[in-house]
């Protein structure tokens, strides 16, 4: 697979570019939610309750 930085396609977030690349890596962005990939509404909901479950860890 190529990765190219000019391609006329009309889902562009669906091919990552080098220049999206990047960016991630500069701001860096481990999770690439600049790419357009985020956690899933299941995902979302364990980290949250595994914040609120080690909220208080912290204050010790």
């Amino acid at each position: 697979m190529d990765y190219l930085d000019d391609i006329d396609i009309e889902e562009f977030r669906d091919i990552p570019t080098y220049k999206r690349m990047c960016i991630c890596i500069l701001r860096n962005d481990h999770t690439c939610k600049y790419m357009g990939f985020a956690l899933t509404k299941e995902e979302n909901e364990m980290k949250s309750n595994a914040l609120k479950k080690y909220k208080d860890i912290n204050a010790l």
